[in-house]
C-alpha cells in the first residue's frame, strides 16, 4: 500500500478475518519546520480495519533525494498537537534514501528530519545580548570576576551603579543559553529586574511552593535571552566578596523548556508567557523535581520533556487554573481565548524538542554545555572599605559641600582648618590622610571663604595646576 512517500507492508495473519488497511494523509502534514532545524517531512494516518493490527506493520518512507550526512531522520507514532508522541526504532538504508520502522499500533506516523548542529543549538545555543551598564562600581567595589564575553559565555556580564544612587552597585546578567536558569545571589539585593521573568512573583521560593532551601529566597529564574538587573548596598563588613551562581538547575531546565515551547502564544504583557510556563512548571514538574535547586544533567533533559508533554496533555485544567491564579485578573483576557489553542503549538514543541532529546543529541557535544564549570555561570564582587570620594563637581569635593559651616566642613575628615590668611579669610586644607589619597603636587590644596568666616562658601583648589577628575567640571582659580 502506497500513500504521498510512504509503503506499508503487511505479512499474513496481520488480521483474523479479511480486512481493508487505509492510509491517508494526515491534516498535519510536511513539509514543515517544528523547530529549528527540525523538519516534519510528511504524515498518514493508518488504519485497519478490524481495529490493532495482530503482528507488526512496516511502515517504509522514501525520501525524494539522500539525506544529507550531517542529518538524521527518524518515525514518530502519535499526533503531535495533541498526545505525546512515541519515537519509533528507525533504520536508514545505505543510500539514505529509505527509512523503515516497525509498529504494532497504528495511528498517526510521521517522518521527522534533522539538521542535528542548527537544532541543537536553536536549542541550547546563543539567545541574549550583551547588557549595558552605567558608570563605574561605587568606591566599595575592589573588583568584579567573571567571564568576559570573548567567545561565546553562557553568561554574558557588566558591572555599573545606580544612576539615582551612585552608591549602589548594578549588577546585569544576560542568560545567553536556550535553558532557563537559576541564579542565587550570597547577599540580599536591594533591588532586582528580571524584565519579561518578572511579573508578580520572582523568586524560586515565590514560584514553587514547596521549596524550603533558604537559597530559594535570593534565587531568581532567567529565561532564555533574557535579562538580569541586581541592585547592591555596601556590606556591613568589607572586605568581603558578594556571588552570583548561576546554574541549569532542574526546575530552571524544566521552566526554560516550557517557556520555549510557548513561543507561539500572544500576549499583550510582556510576561503573561513566562507565567505560564511558570504555571507550567508547577504543575507538570512536581513529581519530577525532588530538589528544584539541584544542578541538572544530560540525564535530567528526557523525562523533564516528557513530563512536561505528558502533563501538557493531560492537565491543562489544572495549568490554566495555576496560570489564571498567578496572572493579574486584568490582563487574564489577553491570554485566556488562545490558551486552548495555543495549547496544541505547545504541545507540538514539546514533541519536537522529545524527539531531539530521544534521538538526535546523544553525544552531542552542546549537550555538555548543561554541566558546564559553574564559573562559567558565577559573577564574584570583591568588595574593600569606601575610600573617600575624591571626585571634584563645581562646588563640591567628595563629601565637602558649598554652604557647609567650617565646623561641618571639618566633621567631614576631609579638612582641617589652616592659619587665618587676613588677606584670603579662613582657609581650609585637605587633611593630610585625604591629601595622601587624592594626590599632592607639592603646592597643597586649599578651600577658602572670603565672603563670611563662618560659612565655606566657595571651594578652591590652589594649584598651578587645576586638577579635574571624570565628572568634575569647571575648577575656580585660587586669587592668591
Amino acid at each position: 500500500m502506497n500513500e504521498g512517500g510512504f509503503t506499508v507492508e503487511a505479512d499474513a495473519g496481520v488480521s483474523a478475518t479479511p480486512t481493508t488497511l487505509t492510509a491517508i494523509r494526515a491534516a498535519l502534514s510536511g513539509p514543515a519546520e517544528l523547530i529549528t532545524g527540525l523538519t516534519l517531512r510528511e504524515s498518514i494516518q493508518l488504519k485497519l480495519g478490524t481495529g490493532q493490527p495482530l503482528k507488526p506493520l512496516l511502515p517504509t518512507y522514501t525520501l525524494p533525494e539522500p539525506l544529507p550526512a550531517a542529518s538524521s531522520a527518524v518515525v514518530l507514532r502519535g499526533d503531535p498537537s495533541v498526545e505525546v508522541v512515541t519515537v519509533l526504532p528507525t533504520r536508514l538504508s545505505a543510500d539514505r534514501r529509505t527509512l523503515t520502522a516497525s509498529t504494532a499500533h497504528l495511528s498517526i506516523f510521521s517522518v521527522i528530519t534533522n539538521a542535528v548542529e542548527p537544532a541543537i543549538a536553536g536549542f541550547l545555543g546563543t539567545h541574549g545580548e550583551r547588557p549595558a551598564c552605567d558608570g563605574r562600581p561605587p568606591n566599595w567595589v575592589d573588583d568584579a570576576v567573571f567571564i568576559t564575553p570573548d567567545g561565546d559565555p553562557p553568561l554574558l556580564v557588566c558591572t555599573g551603579s545606580d544612576t539615582r544612587n551612585r552608591d549602589l552597585l548594578v549588577v546585569k546578567l544576560t542568560n545567553n543559553r536556550g535553558t532557563g536558569i537559576a541564579v542565587t545571589a550570597s547577599a540580599r539585593w536591594r533591588w532586582q529586574w528580571t524584565g519579561a521573568a518578572g511579573g508578580i512573583k520572582s523568586t524560586v521560593s515565590d514560584r514553587l511552593s514547596n521549596v524550603s532551601d533558604p537559597a530559594a529566597d535570593r534565587t531568581l529564574y532567567v529565561m532564555p535571552g533574557q535579562q538580569l538587573h541586581l541592585g547592591f548596598s555596601s556590606p556591613a563588613r568589607n572586605p568581603t566578596t558578594i556571588t552570583m551562581q548561576g546554574a541549569v538547575s532542574t526546575s530552571a531546565l524544566g521552566y526554560g523548556i516550557a517557556w520555549q515551547a510557548a513561543d507561539e502564544i500572544e500576549a499583550r504583557k510582556p510576561y503573561l508567557r513566562t507565567m505560564l510556563a511558570g504555571a507550567f512548571t508547577a504543575v507538570c514538574l512536581v513529581d519530577v523535581i525532588a530538589d528544584p535547586l539541584r544542578r541538572a544533567g544530560n540525564a535530567d533533559l528526557l523525562p523533564i520533556i516528557s513530563a512536561l508533554a505528558k502533563c501538557g496533555v493531560s492537565n491543562y485544567d489544572d495549568i490554566s487554573t495555576a496560570a489564571r491564579a498567578a496572572i493579574p485578573p486584568a490582563d487574564w483576557p489577553a491570554i485566556s481565548p488562545g490558551l486552548k489553542s495555543g495549547m496544541s503549538a505547545i504541545l507540538r514543541r514539546l514533541n519536537a524538542y522529545l524527539t531531539l532529546a530521544s534521538v538526535f543529541w546523544a553525544g552531542a557535544e552542546a549537550v555538555a554545555d548543561l554541566a558546564q564549570d559553574p564559573y562559567a555561570r558565577r559573577v564574584s564582587i570583591f568588595t574593600k572599605t569606601p575610600s573617600p570620594d575624591l571626585t571634584m563637581h563645581p562646588g563640591r569635593l567628595g563629601a565637602l559641600r558649598v554652604g557647609m559651616t567650617g565646623l561641618q566642613a571639618i566633621k567631614t575628615g576631609y579638612v582641617v582648618k589652616a592659619p587665618t590668611d587676613a588677606i584670603c579669610g579662613i582657609r581650609y586644607e585637605l587633611a593630610p590622610q585625604v591629601r595622601r589619597l587624592f594626590g599632592d603636587d607639592g603646592r597643597g590644596t586649599e578651600f577658602r571663604d572670603r565672603h563670611n568666616p563662618d560659612d565655606l562658601d566657595t571651594i578652591w583648589i590652589k594649584s598651578r595646576r587645576p586638577r579635574t577628575p571624570e565628572g568634575a567640571g569647571s575648577v575656580a582659580p585660587s586669587s592668591s
